[in-house]
């Protein structure tokens, strides 16, 4: 019995996008997802469920469970009261998303500003391919530090949205194994 290997894309945005994302911003990202599925064998996503780009990703992991029953999500909890202070409607997506996925990991049970430095490294490590929304401004310090655990991890980074319009990689031919949190 052969075992398949697990390609695994990293799905982040470290923040909440405000005012969501528009159409256009939707149909990039499931037709990137969809390229890294179909093109670069990607069975397992990895998201940090912020509301946005990471979420909008999740849900459409979970939808294409109907063409590739395959694929596997991973939702990465920054910290136990995440979802807290959001609204209701954004609070049932959460936690059907987290219902509905493979595996849930919690980085820390209380907010620390390092929660974010962590979930970066650990989906940096742990992945092959990351697909960013960040805003590309010099002085944008998670995109900064999402990039530099990515080209130290070997994964490559797939820019979309407002942040760029066009696909963007730091490709590496070999991605090392990852360690633990």
């Amino acid at each position: 019995m052969q075992v398949r290997k697990d390609i695994r894309c990293a799905v982040v945005n470290n923040r909440v996008m405000p005012g969501g994302l528009s159409e256009e911003e939707k149909t990039e990202l499931g037709r990137e997802l969809w390229r890294l599925i179909c093109e670069e064998g990607v069975n397992y996503f990895l998201t940090d469920m912020m509301p946005g780009t990471a979420m909008t990703a999740a849900r459409m992991v979970l939808q294409f469970r109907a063409q590739f029953p395959y694929l596997a999500l991973e939702c990465i909890i920054p910290f136990e009261r995440q979802a807290v202070k959001w609204n209701e409607k954004l609070r049932e997506e959460y936690f059907d998303i987290i219902e509905n996925c493979d595996r849930e990991t919690m980085i820390c049970r209380r907010f620390t500003v390092r929660c974010w430095e962590t979930i970066d490294r650990y989906c940096s490590e742990r992945s092959q391919f990351a697909v960013l929304q960040f805003p590309t401004d010099a002085g944008d310090r998670s995109a900064s530090r999402f990039r530099e655990y990515a080209r130290v991890n070997g994964c490559s980074v797939i820019d979309i949205g407002r942040a760029s319009n066009k696909t963007a990689s730091n490709k590496t031919t070999k991605k090392k194994e990852s360690g633990t949190v």
